[in-house]
């Protein structure tokens, strides 16, 4: 008996398919309304909720609910089974997201690096997460957002991201203090504490060197 054979489409094929099922409303069934603005993003419910856990929670929830139109500019071609909000979340940055759930890859502009770590935390998207944080701490840190850096890193558990923080904040000290006294001032005793020890201790090692 001849043995099974799995075969597989290529990524290349796979993720421009993908790509191009975003873009087209004609089997939509969810909105997102994205910004302040509350922009319009059709999507489809079982790419968001097989590729992405918050998604599938949400739509979960909002499936046995009545979809709410009253006031929304909805095109009558798509049959919708929800509508979900991100009024904090910028355009640029939800195609972003997107295009990551959908194919798998995605460009992040170093500008959107942050914010996009910020949203892919949001919404469970751990790798994303942790793709931007890399990025975001070899190539946009210095001395001038130092602080900010750190404080964002540890917000999303990026012990990493703090450590590089840290080390750039204290090459210029006093850049780094002045540029980030908002975020010092904001530091609880504890944080602060264990900051000011850690760079006590890059000190004296670079010292001892």
């Amino acid at each position: 008996m001849l043995a099974h054979r799995t075969f597989t489409a290529s990524a290349e094929s796979v993720s421009p398919a993908n790509n191009a099922i975003r873009a087209d409303k004609a089997f939509a069934d969810v909105l997102l309304l994205v910004g302040p603005a509350k922009t319009p993003v059709y999507a489809h419910a079982a790419i968001l909720a097989a590729n992405c856990a918050y998604y599938k929670q949400a739509l979960s929830v909002r499936w046995k609910s009545p979809v709410p139109k009253k006031g929304l500019d909805i095109d009558p071609a798509v049959k919708l089974r929800a509508v979900l909000t991100h009024p904090d979340i910028e355009l640029q940055v939800m195609n972003i997201i997107l295009e990551f759930i959908y194919t798998g890859t995605t460009e992040v502009p170093a500008i959107l690096a942050e914010e996009t770590a910020l949203f892919a935390d949001q919404i469970l998207l751990e790798s994303l997460k942790d793709q931007c944080l890399s990025y975001f701490t070899r190539n946009c840190i210095s001395p001038v957002n130092a602080f900010d850096a750190f404080t964002l890193c540890g917000r999303l558990n990026y012990i990493k991201g703090q450590g590089t923080a840290l080390f750039l904040a204290s090459i210029d000290l006093s850049t780094a203090i002045s540029s980030g006294k908002q975020c010092l001032k904001e530091m609880s005793p504890d944080i602060m504490a264990e900051t000011l020890s850690f760079m006590n201790l890059m000190r004296n090692s670079a010292g001892s060197s």
